[in-house]
């Protein structure tokens, strides 16, 4: 006869689940393609290289391209053209908290402003040719410097005052997480370079999984995409630089840059398709926040139905995966 559990075991049972909600676990997300916009050409909506991505605060799309800027809607329905026949080759795009946006011109060395409205404010010379550019919480501004004989990255207050210059050899484009600190990708390398706000080299993340990274986004958890050019294929690490996954992009399709949008939703810039591509992460949206209501009953649910194992053999208890495999 099976001897019958006691309260007590089952109240520590509980306790485990909970203690495992309140642990947060890097966990490969399920990315699927749900829409795309864009095609080669010239003509409005159309692509013949596009190279960055920014999203504003109404959820509306910016993206360079060859010799012009594009807005769309968030669905990817296009508004306008912003500052058409100013642009000396545009590859990065960022925006500010007011919504202005900042264009790096890479063969006139300098970043270009343009307030909401899409009128001309002025340009930040970078004494090179700027790459990718990127925006911080503070609206300092960061511009890579592209390849020109001494790369490096620029830093400048809103009023454009040059505070600091420090190395990063062949970086293209950048983000910034919450604390201020700096991501880019060294496509020649195959790493991810961190520094701090003070332009110290906090650590590289290197991967086999890595292959000509040149766009780099980070999602609301601090996990880092690396657009692999060469690879075809978007590379997904945890903040800690542990690698989680790989999301194909199709053969061909050199994924140059990308961006989240408000609603956790991943845009790829394929080159070699000339198309913006909108990835949706399905596990992100399913599963609650941790820490409410929802999930803890979320957790004691997975809990009753075997996300815990009893292992009979080894009289231990080993915890499943519950969404999400590494590829």
């Amino acid at each position: 006869m099976r001897k019958p559990r006691s309260f007590a075991s089952a109240l520590g049972l509980v306790a485990i689940g909970l203690s495992l909600l309140s642990v947060p676990v890097a966990q490969a997300g399920s990315f699927s393609v749900v829409s795309s916009f864009g095609s080669n050409g010239t003509g409005d909506g159309q692509f013949q290289f596009p190279t960055a991505i920014a999203v504003d605060s109404s959820g509306n799309i910016y993206v360079t391209d060859d010799t012009r800027l594009q807005e769309f809607t968030s669905s990817g329905t296009f508004i306008r053209t912003i500052g058409f026949g100013n642009y000396n080759e545009p590859i990065g795009v960022a925006l500010d908290s007011s919504n202005n946006i900042y264009v790096s011109n890479y063969f006139s060395g300098g970043v270009q402003e343009y307030n909401q409205a899409g009128d001309y404010l002025r340009t930040i010379p970078t004494g090179g040719y700027p790459y990718g550019v990127v925006i911080t919480s503070n609206d300092h501004i960061y511009a890579e410097n592209g390849p020109s004989g001494s790369e490096h990255i620029q830093e400048f207050t809103n009023s454009g005052a040059a505070l600091q210059n420090f190395g990063n050899p062949f970086g293209a484009f950048m983000v910034v997480d919450q604390s201020g600190n700096l991501y880019s990708p060294i496509r020649n390398a195959n790493l991810i370079r961190e520094f701090d706000k003070n332009g110290n080299e906090v650590r590289e993340i290197s991967s086999s999984y890595l292959n000509g990274p040149y766009g780099i986004a980070m999602d609301k958890n601090g996990n880092i995409f690396a657009a692999n050019f060469n690879g075809d294929s978007v590379a997904e690490f945890s903040a800690s630089g542990d690698y989680i996954q790989s999301i194909l992009t199709g053969s061909g399709s050199k994924p140059y840059n990308l961006a989240f949008d408000q609603n956790g939703n991943l845009l790829v810039a394929e080159t070699g398709n000339d198309t913006i591509v909108v990835y949706s992460d399905s596990s992100a949206q399913s599963v609650p926040e941790p820490g409410s209501g929802a999930s803890a009953l979320l957790g004691l649910t997975v809990l009753l139905i075997g996300a815990v194992i009893r292992d009979r053999k080894n009289r231990c208890l080993r915890a499943a995966t519950a969404v999400g495999v590494p590829h």
